[in-house]
């Protein structure tokens, strides 16, 4: 997995490059006229080209922990390059959405929080893909950024659980920190993510 200050540099940057294209949306949509086809299609580029690092480098980092490979297989290549490409079309479609009806005000801290969804959520599941290729067994509920709002997950930090069974997170079975099952309450600036082993 990509370390904190890696992730916390790769949000940094989405952030910067999304922002014109989210204040050109909301703009857009503020003037009560249909977004550009090729607005959304750039907005949905821009992120998949911000997503694919940390989705490429938590797998091939979860993968080598597993089977000590240094190499990342065109299976696991493919796998980022899908999560990226449909994270970058999930920000595209959500700003849309949350956007619409919104002053321009709102377009820095949405940006923000997109850009902090995008890149811990394509980190998240790049590690799954690498644990995945790698034949994990087990995953453990890992700290990676300092506290900032303690939340209720944060009693689960170094639980270690078979792989297919579910951690219980606000009364909600599901695979882990960040997962979309989970409220916003328990999803947006989590801090923490699974660790793969072999058992």
């Amino acid at each position: 997995m990509p370390s904190h200050e890696q992730l916390v540099l790769a949000q940094r940057a989405a952030e910067t490059d999304l922002t014109p294209l989210l204040q050109a949306l909301q703009a857009t949509l503020q003037a009560g006229r249909e977004p550009p086809a090729s607005l959304l299609q750039l907005i949905a580029l821009t992120a998949a080209s911000h997503a694919a690092a940390p989705a490429r480098d938590a797998a091939a980092q979860t993968l080598a922990s597993l089977i000590r490979t240094v190499n990342l297989p065109a299976r696991a290549q493919a796998a980022a390059l899908q999560i990226s490409a449909t994270r970058g079309q999930l920000l595209a479609q959500r700003a849309g959405a949350v956007l619409t009806g919104r002053s321009a005000a709102y377009v820095t801290p949405y940006t923000r929080l997109a850009a902090q969804v995008l890149i811990w959520d394509s980190s998240r599941a790049g590690a799954g893909a690498g644990a995945q290729e790698g034949g994990a067994t087990h995953k453990t509920f890992t700290r990676l950024r300092p506290v900032r709002e303690p939340r209720a997950h944060s009693s689960l930090e170094g639980l270690t659980i078979p792989i297919d069974q579910p951690f219980i997170i606000a009364g909600i079975p599901c695979e882990g920190p960040g997962d979309p099952a989970l409220p916003w309450s328990e999803r947006a600036w989590c801090g923490h993510i699974l660790r793969y082993s072999r058992r």
